[in-house]
Order: C-alpha cells, then sequence, then structure tokens
C-alpha cells in the first residue's frame, strides 16, 4: 500500500538480508573455488596455465563487484518504489563518476587490479550514500536494524569461508569428516 512504511521496511530488510547472504556466499564460493573454475573454463588450447594464474588474480579482486552490484539494484528498486527516481540518477552518477576517478588513479598504479579494486571501492561508496539518503526519506527502519541485517550474512559468510578455506588447506577431504565424525559420536 501506498505510504506504509512499516511494510516497505520489513520487505527492505527481509531483502537486503537475502541479498547479502546469497552474494556473501558466492563470493565466498568464487575466492575459493576461482583456480578450478577458471582452469576447467579457459585452459585449452593458447591459453595456458600462468593466463589462468593472472584471470584467477583478478577474479578474486573482481568477486567483490558481486556483493555490491546486486545491493545496488534492489536499492535502486527501492528508491523507484518511493518515486524518487531523480535521487537514483544523481547516486548512480556520483557513483560512476567516483569509479572514473578511482579507475584512473587505481589503475595507473596497479594496472587491471587498480581497475577491479576501484570498482568495489565505487560499488562500496555509492550503496553507502543510497542508505544514507534512503534512511533520510524513510522512517519504516533504523539503520541500526539495517547493519544488523547487512552483518549477519557477511559474519556467515566470512565465517563459511574460514572453514572451507581451513579444510582445503590443510587437505581435508570429505572421507575425513566423515571419519572425524564417527570418533566423536
Amino acid at each position: 500500500q501506498e505510504g506504509d512504511d512499516s511494510k516497505f521496511g520489513e520487505t527492505f530488510l527481509k531483502g537486503i538480508q537475502t541479498v547479502f547472504t546469497v552474494t556473501v556466499m558466492i563470493t565466498a564460493f568464487l575466492l575459493l573455488y576461482a583456480k578450478p573454475i577458471i582452469t576447467v573454463l579457459f585452459e585449452r588450447g593458447a591459453f595456458s596455465a600462468n593466463d589462468s594464474d593472472n584471470v584467477v588474480h583478478l577474479l578474486k579482486y573482481f568477486s567483490y563487484v558481486l556483493i555490491g552490484g546486486p545491493f545496488g539494484a534492489f536499492l535502486a528498486n527501492l528508491y523507484y518504489a518511493k518515486r524518487r527516481m531523480k535521487l537514483v540518477n544523481v547516486l548512480s552518477v556520483c557513483s560512476s563518476a567516483i569509479n572514473l576517478i578511482l579507475d584512473c588513479i587505481l589503475g595507473y598504479f596497479y594496472g587491471i587490479i587498480g581497475l577491479a579494486l576501484a570498482s568495489s571501492i565505487a560499488f562500496f561508496v555509492g550503496n553507502t550514500l543510497f542508505l544514507i539518503y534512503l534512511s533520510r526519506i524513510t522512517y519504516g527502519y533504523k539503520i541500526n536494524s539495517v547493519i544488523r541485517k547487512i552483518l549477519s550474512p557477511l559474519c556467515v559468510g566470512i565465517l563459511t569461508f574460514s572453514i572451507i578455506f581451513y579444510f582445503k588447506k590443510f587437505g581435508f577431504q570429505f572421507e575425513d569428516i566423515h571419519y572425524l565424525y564417527e570418533k566423536i559420536f
């Protein structure tokens, strides 16, 4: 219903948590399994192991954009629902300008990795601006609730990433986990 800020706030918080949960898990997966994915997809013919390593390195920096991109699209849709199209355009132009400036600076110093970092930083800054202005036009949610809804899936993602990384680093296989389970229980 139009003007129902409490329903809008509930939908907003549920949407934020869903977007963050999915994107953080996908990003963690990409960070952990970038090498095998790139090797299977691209390492044929003229694409060497060194080329794969370069793409994997680049993918690790660009994977953070996976969190910012869908989150930014979700926030833009919330602005459209509030009929604040002009504000979406202004914030998008600001975010693009930040990205362009950072592309020039970080691209000069770090090359293609700098471009990936610039995109990640620009998404973070742009989405932060979206959140700040959204909190000014909506009274259906508190910023603390938003931070909690963002941090909970982020912590779950970091924990999942850490566990999988630990298993991968020390060579644990499924059989090892099954063996530990049988020993404990």
